[in-house]
């Protein structure tokens, strides 16, 4: 490794600013078409300092001989532009092609093959003596000059490549020399600063999964979901700062850091996709508090609903940009998906049945959650509409969950959606009940009915309806000017109270069965005097 230089520490900043800059420039001569965007800087600049390793070691052509302006445009005239232009250095499998498509159209750049097997080409010749810099009078130009050892320099030197710019680098460069040593092509010291920081990022990821699972179900919505999200936002920003660490300050390169860019950042991809679910359903359950929604609202299964079909949608476009940024094809993966998603659609039909089931009570809205409703042969308080399912309570307090697709088909009764209670009920007076007092007992209920201020006038009926084996029959039949059950069955006891009021002070009396009145009678008797 070179020594140091003295300067400054701003003086070696800027001599390493110029340098990245010229190796920015000699990576713009490739084609890193089918390179995943995370990774286009640094295999750009290695695969650049690759190509000038195996250059220095072999002789070269005079530069007039290289393929110029009128050459290119005299092999497209004669190929009527049809096929790309293509020259091979000479002496090494080499190639540079011209582009027809895509951001660097109509450029001369390195092929995309020459970029990706740059690091087999120098396996080949790194063991060849570097070129030797002499005019040579028989060609008549001077050989272009070396970089001897500036690759291997390269690779075992942290993120950045004069010592001084960083504290880092003059650690470095104070190191033994054991550690300085390339295996495996990477330093001993970046070997063991990778392995401590994958070490750290799998502490990281055990504890975070723990807090999530142990803790943050300990909180009520929607503090849960804002913390599950924090939590994988922290996640990943510091496998990002893993992946930095080995990148750009210890300096990893080669298959070691494709493998392990690749890796953080799919870890990364599927964080933030969690992360953008739990925000959209974290959003709509803030929503419901805010704005104190209770489950009793049709907006609030809407809004939860509807803000899970919007995260996983959401979710799943940030995978789809992940994907693209880390180098996968879309458009296969999308037809894969497309062709994968008709087979599973069919092996998931209960499934998707479930999913049309939980639109279609949000769309039409027979029932919303908090509703009293009676299902099948059951009643119950519906708890939540989800993407699957429907909890509801019963009335003996006990949990029932129903499939969508099955609950959206039965004949749902809404007790909760009545805009009045019926009060309903049949009077049997006893077969004594005179004419006289049955007009009274008719026209005194009706009067009581018609004077509470929360009977309504709509539908009032008090009327002798007939004759039963045991009794003579008035039927009540009223609207209840309210919903709640509580205040309805209080308004009840009051009528039903001031009605038997009335039936004993016109000296009648409700009918008895004959067989329960003789009983009655029997149990009545008092005992023989002693």
């Amino acid at each position: 490794m070179p020594n140091r230089l003295p300067m400054t520490r701003r003086e070696a900043q800027e001599v390493e600013r110029q340098a990245h800059t010229l190796l920015m420039r000699a990576a713009a001569t490739l084609d890193l078409g089918r390179v995943p965007p995370a990774l286009r800087e640094d295999v750009g600049i290695e695969s650049a300092l690759l190509i000038k390793e195996i250059l220095d070691r072999l002789p070269l052509n005079p530069a007039e001989t290289i393929p110029g302006v009128r050459t290119v445009d005299a092999y497209r005239d004669s190929r009527r532009n049809e096929v790309p232009f293509r020259w091979q250095v000479p002496n090494t499998e080499l190639e540079i092609v011209e582009l027809r498509s895509g951001d660097n159209s109509g450029r001369l750049l390195f092929s995309t093959q020459s970029v990706g097997r740059a690091a087999d080409f120098h396996a080949r010749i790194a063991d060849l003596p570097y070129r030797q810099e002499s005019a040579d009078v028989s060609l008549g130009y001077l050989s272009p000059a070396t970089s001897p050892g500036f690759y291997d320099y390269y690779v075992a030197t942290p993120g950045h490549l004069v010592p001084s710019a960083t504290l880092l680098g003059d650690v470095v460069a104070d190191l033994p020399g054991w550690l300085t040593e390339v295996r495996g092509g990477q330093a001993v010291f970046q070997w063991v600063g990778l392995w401590l920081g994958l070490l750290t990022a799998l502490a990281a990821v055990v504890f975070t999964f723990w807090a999530i699972v142990f803790r943050a179900r300990n909180f009520a919505d929607p503090l849960d979901d804002w913390i599950r999200a924090g939590l994988l936002v922290l996640l990943s920003a510091f496998l990002d700062l893993v992946v930095d660490f080995a990148n750009d300050v210890i300096n990893v390169t080669g298959p070691a850091l494709e493998l392990l860019v690749t890796a953080g950042g799919a870890a990364t991809v599927l964080l933030l996709a969690g992360v953008t679910y739990l925000v959209t359903r974290a959003l709509a359950e803030s929503v419901l508090v805010w704005r104190r929604t209770r489950a009793l609202s049709v907006d609030g299964s809407r809004l939860r609903v509807g803000s899970q079909i919007f995260g996983f949608l959401a979710a799943a476009w940030v995978l789809v940009a992940g994907a693209r940024e880390l180098g996968a094809d879309v458009v296969p993966l999308l037809a894969g998906l497309g062709i994968g998603g008709l087979a599973v659609a069919l092996a998931a039909q209960k499934s998707i049945a479930n999913y049309l089931g939980s639109l279609t009570l949000l769309a039409n809205k027979p029932i919303r959650e908090g509703d009293l409703v009676g299902f099948g042969d059951r009643i119950g308080t519906v708890e939540a509409i989800g993407l699957h399912a429907t909890r509801i309570r019963t009335l003996e307090r006990t949990q029932v969950t129903v499939p969508n697709a099955s609950f959206s088909e039965l004949q749902l009764e809404n007790y909760s959606a009545r805009d009045h209670r019926l009060l309903k009920t049949t009077l049997p007076l006893r077969f004594d009940t005179t004419v006289m007092q049955m007009r009274a007992m008719l026209d005194a209920v009706h009067g009581h009915l018609a004077d509470h201020p929360k009977v309504l006038e709509d539908g009032l009926r008090v009327r002798f309806v007939g004759y039963s084996e045991h009794s003579k029959d008035i039927e009540l039949f009223a609207y209840i000017d309210t919903t709640g059950t509580p205040e309805f069955l209080e308004i009840q006891k009051s009528l039903l109270l001031s009605i038997e009021e009335a039936i004993n002070a016109l000296g009648t009396t409700l009918a008895i069965p004959a067989v329960r009145q003789f009983n009655l009678d029997q149990d009545l008797e008092l005992p023989p005097s002693s």
